[in-house]
């Protein structure tokens, strides 16, 4: 039976169904790579079965680890600096609303080809006091070489014991860096519930352990 008393993550659920795709896409026009020390459009070296399993291998090799979440720009693609941000109207309390690290918890093969699912935590602040997350459950698509999403289903978040929210978080892919450990993209987040807010950007996301020297986790899948 669905409480009563939490009328509010029914609507907030319905609402931000919407949000959970990647409108953001359009902005993608070509993805961008880098990997044993050569870099260059995506479409004309791989193939989406070469882009998944890189991305797989990235991720399996971070499990566990801190992900820095860097405010960039797909002209230069480094971590213009630590964090995105966003403003929320938090009841009666404008703010920003703010993401730094993330964690990826879980990977594995999906139902449908060149998807895995995922499952993340990630750290957010609102007024600078951090936010209790619900696990993130999601998935990684590459629907091909060139059309690469990061999405998660809508999730429960509350701030100081009173600030009830559902949030969504999601990425158009448009740079992989493996050589650094980077994925960069235009994200789009959104809350609805006691704060309500959304906002969008280009941010790189920066894994600790990259490709090795001389590996290459595009070779030999086809």
């Amino acid at each position: 039976m669905i409480s009563p008393r939490r009328p509010w993550i029914i609507a907030a659920t319905v609402l931000l169904a919407g949000c959970a795709g990647t409108p953001q896409q359009y902005s993608v026009k070509e993805v961008y790579v880098c990997t044993a020390e050569d870099c260059g459009i995506a479409s004309q070296k791989y193939s989406s079965s070469q882009m998944a399993g890189a991305i797989e291998r990235l991720l399996r090799e971070n499990l566990g680890q801190e992900v820095t979440i860097c405010d960039s720009d797909p002209t230069q693609r480094n971590c213009a600096s630590v964090g995105v941000c966003h403003f929320v109207q938090g009841g009666p309390l404008p703010g920003s609303g703010c993401s730094k690290t993330m964690f990826f918890r879980a990977v594995e093969a999906g139902t449908q080809a060149g998807s895995l699912n995922i499952k993340v935590d990630m750290q957010r602040t609102f007024w600078g006091t951090p936010l209790a997350c619900a696990t993130m459950e999601g998935r990684i698509v590459v629907r091909s070489v060139d059309e690469i999403t990061l999405v998660v289903e809508p999730h429960y978040c509350n701030w100081a014991g009173v600030g009830n929210m559902s949030a969504t978080f999601n990425i158009a892919v448009e740079s992989i860096d493996l050589d650094r450990g980077q994925i960069g993209g235009y994200w789009q987040h959104a809350v609805v519930g006691t704060g309500n807010g959304a906002g969008s950007g280009y941010a790189i996301l920066k894994f600790p352990r990259s490709m090795k020297p001389g590996d290459n986790w595009m070779e030999n899948r086809q």
